[in-house]
């Protein structure tokens, strides 16, 4: 039986897959979806298309929405229309994987089992989160009180929680899910460094959009905010392959934007909303060190509960 891209092999093999499409090696026979081969094609173009509704559409209709409402060319407005590129972005994504490659969104990152775990997000979520509040009065001198009053806070409220997920979401599945799809089944990574090569593809596909991000233009060097966006997306990727799916690095890049848009902002942030504080610039050396402090910390959570797949977890000690 198929339909569009995957063949179903067998329904009683269901009970034997992972809660994602990295399987053990010793387990590909009992893989319930398979790529076919005509998939690489129309992945592509669902590429080009996506890119066209986000760098073309989107920002078209951002700037005619702006000029015809002068309320959307600052604060919360703003913010809104910034990310309408990212709202094309996304429906490109949804309808070319149910259009064009014939399956559902949570099938095409899930993979073969078709669910998301959601304990798992809202676990490293919540350890991002908390990471992010407990570095931010260390790593940020000078942080103050932005001083925004209770009335625009609440107003930015709903925007800034249904348009910020929306934009981390399409990220991941642009940088990381999609290039991933890339990888026959057969040859998926079983370890370190097999992940190495799409660890830093998934990397460099994150950290190249950024670069007009005011944390790059504004930089002194703008090679230090650089290999902050790359390193961020390579952990985020190597997460990915380790835990056998992105629901670990969705919940993170969710929690992350989340914090900045409305707990912490920056000087010279590229989300145009005001947090409840506000600290010096990012993308500097504090900025590298809580990255490589908080994808270690998630690492040794997935670890310790053994979530990470058997070539990538840490060696037992005896």
């Amino acid at each position: 039986m198929q339909s569009g891209h995957v063949r179903i092999i067998g329904e009683k093999q269901q009970d034997l897959l992972a809660d994602s499409f990295f399987l053990p090696f010793d387990s590909r026979k009992a893989t319930l979806l398979h790529m076919e081969r005509n998939t690489a094609p129309r992945i592509l173009l669902v590429i080009a298309i996506s890119l066209f509704f986000w760098l073309v559409i989107g920002p078209v209709f951002s700037v005619v929405l702006q000029q015809a409402m002068h309320s959307m060319q600052t604060g919360i407005g703003m913010y809104v229309s910034l990310h309408i590129p990212y709202v094309m972005l996304f429906i490109a994504l949804f309808s070319g994987v149910h259009l064009i490659l014939s399956t559902d969104m949570r099938t095409f990152i899930s993979g073969t089992s078709g669910k998301f775990r959601w304990m798992l997000s809202l676990k490293t979520g919540l350890i991002y989160l908390l990471f992010m509040a407990a570095a931010a009065p260390v790593a940020s001198k000078g942080l103050h009180w932005s001083g925004i009053g209770l009335t625009d806070f609440l107003s930015s409220l709903i925007p800034v929680i249904i348009l910020t997920p929306l934009q981390a979401l399409s990220e991941e599945i642009l940088f990381r899910v999609i290039p991933l799809r890339f990888i026959p089944q057969e040859r998926m990574p079983r370890n370190a460094a097999e992940a190495l090569p799409y660890t830093i593809i998934s990397g460099l596909l994150f950290a190249l959009p950024h670069l007009g991000n005011n944390e790059v233009t504004s930089s002194e060097s703008a090679l230090l905010p650089f290999i902050c966006y790359m390193l961020w997306g390579c952990g985020a990727a190597f997460i990915s392959v380790a835990s056998g799916g992105f629901e670990a690095a969705i919940a993170m890049h969710v929690a992350n934007n989340l914090f900045i848009a409305l707990v912490m902002n920056y000087e010279n942030s590229s989300m145009p909303v005001k947090a409840i504080f506000t600290g010096p610039m990012a993308g500097g050396i504090a900025t590298l060190i809580e990255t490589i402090l908080v994808f270690t910390i998630v690492y040794f959570y997935l670890c310790i509960k053994r979530i990470c797949r058997p070539g990538f977890m840490m060696r037992p000690v005896e």
